[in-house]
């Protein structure tokens, strides 16, 4: 799994992705078990990596979000398109 600095760490997918649509977006989540020898920091660096951008710029005008969060030992990471407003 790639984490915020481009670097790669240890994580195992834990269940299977969750995924939806809905008001103009549409989301996949994936929940991951994080290896013992990833470090605390290195979690909380990727967990403050979330952002959102631009998915195209001429024919695909949807944002893009990547979320990245701790739910309790587990990392999940959810991708959402979304419409955007103008």
């Amino acid at each position: 799994m790639p984490t915020g600095d481009g670097s790669s760490g240890s994580a195992t997918p834990v269940a299977a992705d969750t995924e939806g649509c809905g008001s103009g977006s549409c989301y996949r989540s994936r929940t991951y078990d994080v290896a013992p020898d990833v470090s605390a920091d290195d979690v909380a660096q990727l967990v403050r990596s979330s952002d959102c951008r631009p998915n195209g710029w001429v024919i695909d005008r949807r944002e893009r979000c990547t979320d990245y969060r701790l739910s309790g030992d587990k990392l999940v990471v959810t991708v959402s398109l979304a419409d955007r407003i103008s």
